[in-house]
């Protein structure tokens, strides 16, 4: 029996562990985003759930474990985030609004309702399995479990709706969250079964907290974008700095309390847990602010070299223009402002598209292509440059081949990697496109014979602003910022973007898989 309670007491650890660190995590990827803020809520609401829980069933005395149960009424606020944080995932926030406001009223009205009166929540607990104190369900128990049932019913029946409706990288989004609130309901839920006397180790229950898990790898790794939502910056961060202080004084008032509530509670346990999180959150931060001034240094870096270029030209021919008394002299001076004057503006253009496929702020629009005439297109429109350096390019692709794609964004990219493999491919060099199927999607390549890339560079080569060294010396004007934007590009139709290469001076074959049409 002794050892059933510690594995439960370390699997409950563990979860207030796990659930603090991720919600803080994905709160500082972009505290500014009202997805990120209300998943941080949420984990902090399964956090407290978790700590209530592990004070009851680890109390010495009856009345300790009723308090510690009576905050059972989180789990209204876990349900009441995780609602709003689906519809900022959906993009449709503002269009319900009312119905999310109205949820929050119930909501924090059920919660103060059961904290005035918390007997009607829970009764005097009882022992069950290896608990000495568990929970028995109070009168308007029931009341709280129809909000847990309801709510999530609502905002379930519209994320199926939008991945059902959804392509490309959103309907990866969908397909993450609804994989977490399945795992997480359908574990979680058993918690409840030791209640009504059926013999379920909420060991097992208590796991439920991982299913946040699910939301953090598509919030980070597919950088959900809760757009379209009526709350501006400003609020977002209030509430964000709000939550953050409010969970930081509840830990340094919780210790005092705990000790005088429950006496024999490991005196160590919430300062311990509280230091992690401190730590987490100040290597977080840290982490943070050095990527920022990494970027920021970067950015200069490219801005100053790469514009100061044209801009020398520019201002060196207007001065001296007036001083040119032949014609053809000053036209040719003229055509070389232009010239410059056309660098700058697609360096610009280079630097905000950067910025528009990070942020998602273009609206993709999807659908069949066939990416053998769309490589047709692009190699008739380099075939001149081509044609000049001696290089043969070749399209190994099937007719039958069709991709799911935005066409203008996707040729972008077919673009800028033919451009870059003829770029640094020698004279006389060759360069293949191929294609195949592999389960749901396409895998195109495009191989060249030219200058390679070594093993330590292609590890960063799709980072921004990065150039490897050997590309800098065959082409000094590139920003570094072409395979980064294509990257992003191709995240957002769910593929991916990756290079192979035997390493220097041996060429080197891209690879793009889409999801089939």
């Amino acid at each position: 029996m002794l050892s059933n309670l510690i594995i439960h007491n370390i699997v409950v650890i563990l979860s207030i562990i796990s659930s603090v660190s991720i919600g803080v995590y994905v709160l500082f990827k972009d505290p500014r985003k009202i997805l990120n803020v209300t998943f941080f809520a949420s984990t902090l609401s399964v956090a407290l759930f978790y700590i209530g829980h592990f004070l009851g069933t680890n109390a010495d005395s009856i009345e300790s474990a009723f308090r510690a149960y009576s905050t059972n009424s989180v789990n209204i606020a876990i349900i009441m985030f995780n609602a709003h944080m689906v519809f900022s995932l959906l993009g449709t926030a503002g269009k319900h609004y009312k119905w999310l406001i109205g949820n929050y009223i119930v909501g924090i009205a059920l919660m103060v309702f059961f904290a005035i009166k918390p007997e009607l929540l829970v009764a005097q607990p009882e022992p069950k399995m290896y608990f000495d104190y568990y929970y028995a369900p109070g009168p308007l128990y029931w009341l709280m479990r129809v909000y847990i049932v309801v709510i999530p019913v609502h905002f379930f029946f519209y994320l199926i709706k939008g991945f059902i409706n959804s392509k490309g990288i959103e309907r990866i989004r969908m397909k993450y969250f609804l994989y977490g609130h399945i795992v997480g309901y359908a574990i979680g839920t058993t918690a409840v079964l030791p209640i009504y006397g059926i013999d379920f180790d909420p060991a097992i229950s208590m796991l439920f907290g991982f299913y946040t898990l699910f939301f953090a790898y598509a919030i980070v790794r597919y950088s959900l974008l809760d757009i379209r939502i009526v709350a501006r910056r400003t609020v977002v961060v209030i509430v964000s700095i709000t939550l953050v202080s409010l969970f930081l004084v509840a830990f340094n008032y919780s210790s005092n309390l705990v000790e005088e509530l429950f006496p024999t509670f490991p005196t160590w346990f919430i300062p311990v847990l509280s230091g992690l999180i401190f730590i987490s959150i100040g290597y977080l931060a840290l982490s943070h602010f050095r990527e920022m001034e990494k970027l920021k240094y970067e950015f200069i870096n490219v801005v100053t070299h790469k514009f100061r270029t044209p801009l020398t030209y520019i201002k060196w021919s207007s001065d001296t223009s007036s001083e040119i008394t032949d014609e053809k002299e000053l036209r040719d001076r003229m055509q070389k402002i232009k010239e410059s004057n056309n660098k700058l503006i697609e360096l610009t253009n280079t630097l905000i598209e950067a910025t528009n496929a990070e942020s998602g702020s273009y609206s993709y629009s999807f659908e069949a292509l066939s990416p053998k005439i769309l490589w047709e297109e692009i190699v008739k429109e380099f075939g001149q440059t081509a044609k000049e350096k001696n290089i043969d390019i070749s399209i190994d692709l099937d007719d039958s081949l069709s991709i799911e794609a935005d066409k203008k964004r996707i040729k972008s990219v077919f673009q800028f990697l033919l451009d870059n493999a003829i770029m640094y491919t020698p004279d006389g060099g060759s360069i293949k496109i191929k294609g195949k199927t592999d389960n749901r999607y396409i895998i195109l390549s495009v191989t060249d014979t030219g200058i390679g890339i070594s093993k330590i560079d292609r590890k960063r080569l799709f980072t921004r602003f990065f150039r490897a060294d050997n590309a800098k010396h065959k082409y000094t004007e590139g920003t570094g910022i072409g395979l980064y934007i294509s990257k992003e590009i191709i995240r957002h139709h769910g593929g991916k973007i990756w290079v192979e290469s035997p390493g220097i001076g041996k060429g080197s074959t891209f690879y793009l898989k889409l999801p089939r049409a």
